[in-house]
């Protein structure tokens, strides 16, 4: 998977215009993303697809947007005020400002080797100027990944469910005004390839934990209209089709979870730090494999972590992170870390551990 999102908003002091910045998420890398040459003959320094955009430290990425229809507007029938979880088109999808639907975009990113991605699942969040500026902003924060395309025709495509909150609207002074339907949540739902004769299903569960978030005192509908997550995963199916309409289970994937990890600040009296217990986190403890039949299954794998900081103000190696996987068939990885701030005594370092080494045994005397 993959996203496009806004990184930072600036107002350019000479023409105090907003200046808008991203980060691309491809690949498994990050990369930010500024504005580069105009791509039409009077610019909007507001509208994505009026520019060329480039990554600050890659030449090889080709980004532009371009526009992809207006905001809708939820039905009649539809309650205001109101969270919907696994919202449909009768929800609505972005914002009005003034009555206006605002403009929807498609990110393209093409790579050095023709591949092209499609970023056009959007995620609506709207702020309060008002007090400040007599005005409303309703606009994307986040898009992702939909299409893939290599130069063969072959497309893999995701496709997404959402939790959303419909707002009623908002006025400010005697001409402004701001509704819309938040993305608060989003989660991948399908992937589908081969011309739709393969597809990946995602099941999921609300959270039973980790499920703090916060957000600007200033965004539209309050703690309402925050994005938080919301979900987690339990099964990821691999089914085949012959005619794209009849779906057959090749194999699934059953996930098992706890909250056993914390976040990574330390909590300390005196000469004594603890974990802060506070917020604890989604942790993966096994996944394992069931056949199409739903009743046969290999072994399970086994995820354990280091949950042992020690005692001081500079966390062990290791603390909160991956120890050891087990195959249950005597087979394991472990890994061995060290705490980077406590090797260089340096802060910004605060938390963050690197792998210093990982031994592989295969249950019957091996080890690598």
């Amino acid at each position: 998977f993959g996203s496009v999102g806004v990184r930072k908003v600036v107002r350019d002091a000479s023409t105090a215009n907003i200046v808008k910045t991203y980060t691309l998420t491809i690949n498994g890398q990050s990369y930010d993303v500024e504005r580069g040459s105009a791509r039409v003959g009077s610019p909007n320094p507001n509208i994505p697809s009026d520019w060329d955009w480039h990554t600050t430290d890659e030449s090889f990425l080709k980004i532009y947007a371009t526009l992809n229809g207006l905001s809708t507007d939820h039905d009649a029938s539809v309650a205001v005020n109101q969270m919907y979880d696994f919202a449909t088109s009768v929800h609505g999808r972005g914002g009005f400002l003034n009555g206006t639907p605002q403009p929807r975009y498609t990110w393209h990113i093409w790579a050095k080797d023709g591949t092209h991605y499609e970023y056009d699942e959007d995620l609506w969040s709207g702020m309060d100027r008002c007090a400040a500026a007599l005005e409303y902003d309703f606009e994307p924060y986040k898009w992702l990944l939909s299409r893939v395309t290599d130069t063969f025709g072959n497309t893999i495509t995701y496709s997404y469910d959402r939790q959303v909150y419909v707002g009623a609207q908002w006025t400010c002074g005697s001409n402004r005004t701001m509704r819309g339907t938040v993305d608060r949540d989003a989660w991948p739902k399908a992937i589908t390839w081969a011309n739709n004769h393969y597809r990946v299903l995602f099941q999921v569960t609300l959270r039973g934990g980790d499920t703090a978030f916060d957000g600007p005192d200033n965004q539209y509908l309050g703690a309402n209209g925050q994005p938080r997550d919301t979900k987690q995963l339990t099964t990821i199916e691999v089914q085949s089709s012959s005619n794209g309409t009849t779906w057959n289970r090749m194999r699934q994937y059953r996930l098992s979870q706890d909250f056993t990890l914390y976040s990574d600040q330390r909590v300390c009296s005196g000469s004594t730090c603890t974990p802060n217990t506070t917020y604890p986190k989604l942790t993966l403890k096994e996944l394992q494999q069931y056949g199409s039949d739903d009743t046969l299954a290999l072994p399970k794998l086994t995820f354990t972590y280091e949950t042992n900081g020690g005692t001081g103000g500079v966390a062990a190696g290791g603390w909160q992170r991956l120890k050891t996987v087990n195959n249950s068939q005597g087979g394991m990885a472990t890994f061995v870390y060290e705490n980077i701030q406590a090797v260089t005594g340096n802060n910004v370092f605060n938390n963050r551990h690197r792998v210093t080494s990982k031994t592989l045994t295969d249950g019957r005397g091996n080890t690598a």
